[in-house]
């Protein structure tokens, strides 16, 4: 799955939880040796099974052939592993690969670790469509160094019938660039919901690490929001003059909203109206007003649903 990437170069049991936010370590995925990079996630709508039930069997091989009673014991060494299909494409630059897993239809949010020239680590975030407000962030002092990933998920709002759920599932890089996915956490929207609505689960891992004789500290970690907002189904863009007055006006289908926009010469603000409707069909309207800053990059912003339900968000540049 190829995604958006920003870069940067610096010198168990299935858990549902209601809407809110919440913050889980990780457990020892992938720890031999040093362990292994948390390096984001991948967010599906389903619950990521891995569960080892041939080495399951063969551990309580003497319970099951005496028809003793067995419990289900899912502790981390019956947890497996997906790992991930990696195109590379032209280079090293992650922000250029393409990352899926096969049999498994999900968003990924993710930073994988690549070198450069010099040997130096860089850091991309490649995130799928949907995956939206992107920020990596790198921070190292003498104890080590510490990464952090955040991302918006925007979901319809659940109803007193129709509960929605998505499952936060951690991604790791493994010292020779092998990357995973492991079973997570899942949110459940839990009864209605209202529009505006925002909660988050963090995922956080630790790894000790020894440089030139001394130990650090390395940290990371994934935080995942999600945000409810009614499916967009027709956006109208107005082009203002200063008196309020309509200059120009463009209805588009979700989606369909150009990437560049050239604004009348006498526009002085921009006026998004997006018509939405929610679970049930009933049909609502908000309103976002932009002004252009003649100093600065303008951009607008607008909102499509993807196939599963998610919003997408679609930036515009104003030229």
């Amino acid at each position: 799955m190829k995604g958006r990437g920003y870069f940067l170069c610096m010198t168990g049991i299935l858990m549902m939880i209601s809407l809110c936010g919440c913050s889980l370590a990780v457990p020892d995925a992938g720890m031999d040796g040093e362990g292994d990079r948390l390096i984001g996630a991948v967010i599906t709508d389903d619950y990521l099974d891995l569960f080892d039930i041939d080495q399951y069997v063969g551990d309580h091989a003497s319970e099951l052939l005496h028809n003793h009673e067995v419990v289900v014991d899912r502790a981390p060494k019956y947890e497996g592993r997906l790992y991930a299909t990696v195109k590379k494409g032209k280079g090293e630059n992650s922000g250029q690969w393409e990352i899926s897993f096969e049999g498994v239809d999900g968003l990924n949010m993710l930073q994988p670790v690549w070198k450069d020239e010099k040997g130096e680590e860089c850091y991309d975030s490649v995130c799928s469509d949907g995956v939206s407000d992107v920020h990596l962030s790198v921070n190292m002092d003498d104890q080590g160094e510490e990464t952090n990933l955040t991302g918006i998920i925007y979901m319809p709002p659940g109803q007193a019938d129709h509960d929605i759920s998505y499952h936060v599932n951690p991604v790791y890089q493994t010292s020779d660039g092998k990357i995973y996915a492991v079973s997570g956490p899942g949110f459940s929207t839990s009864g209605e919901t209202a529009e505006g609505e925002v909660s988050s689960i963090t995922l956080h891992e630790e790894r000790k690490e020894t440089e030139n004789g001394k130990q650090q500290t390395e940290k990371s970690s994934v935080t995942v929001r999600y945000g409810v907002m009614h499916k967009p189904v027709q956006i109208t863009i107005y082009q203002m003059g200063e008196n309020h007055q309509i200059l120009k006006q463009n209805t588009f289908t979700p989606g369909e909203v150009p990437d560049e926009l050239t604004p009348e010469r006498k526009t002085s603000y921009i006026l998004i109206e997006t018509q939405k409707e929610d679970l049930s069909g009933k049909k609502m309207i908000s309103r976002d007003i932009y002004t252009p800053d003649p100093e600065e990059e303008n951009t607008i912003e607008t909102y499509y649903a993807l196939n599963n339900g998610i919003i997408a968000k679609k930036t515009t540049t104003l030229k």
